[in-house]
């Protein structure tokens, strides 16, 4: 199951560079580093990485305000400072509208539903095998148990030493 999911953030990312790299071409493809970031971070948090999803959500939108700004302004240079201060006006400007509010929920409620259900499979299979382990155990140790018993028994009974003392329904 843990390999679906990564099959579909693969999935996903893939599709998503084939349509931006057919719709926006070189532009896209020389900025495309801001989006692999975002999948290398979704995969991070996937496998269990610490990255908190809506700071890492935040930090995608601001860094594709600064380059879309840049991109679209190009008879101008910015300073780094200028561009940290227009991505903290992110929430004011909204420049991409209510999509990275809209987005940041579905993609967080997704993302800890996948990893919690991996997670929780991963652990139930863990327990599946050190009880399977267990009942193995007890059943390999009640056949010995009792194949030591009918040892003993025949023993016993060849003997004649122990049936008289304590009867064969204690053995």
């Amino acid at each position: 199951m843990a390999e679906f999911f990564r099959e579909l953030l693969e999935n996903a990312e893939k599709s998503l560079n084939d349509m931006f790299v057919r719709t926006y071409g070189m532009l896209y493809m020389q900025n495309s580093e801001v989006f692999q970031d975002l999948f290398t971070e979704l995969k991070r948090y996937y496998t269990g990485g610490n990255v908190n999803l809506e700071e890492m959500l935040n930090d995608f939108w601001a860094r594709l305000l600064e380059r879309m700004f840049q991109l679209i302004n190009p008879q101008y240079h910015f300073t780094e400072d200028y561009l940290e201060c227009v991505s903290k006006y992110t929430d004011q400007l909204k420049p991409f509208g209510d999509v990275p509010r809209k987005l940041k929920v579905q993609v967080t409620r997704a993302f800890i539903a996948a990893r919690t259900f991996v997670q929780g499979l991963t652990v139930g299979r863990e327990v599946a095998n050190r009880v399977s382990k267990f009942l193995t155990l007890c059943a390999a140790f009640d056949t010995g148990h009792s194949i030591f018993l009918e040892h003993f028994r025949s023993y016993a009974n060849i003997s004649g030493l122990l049936l008289p003392l304590y009867g064969s329904d204690n053995l």
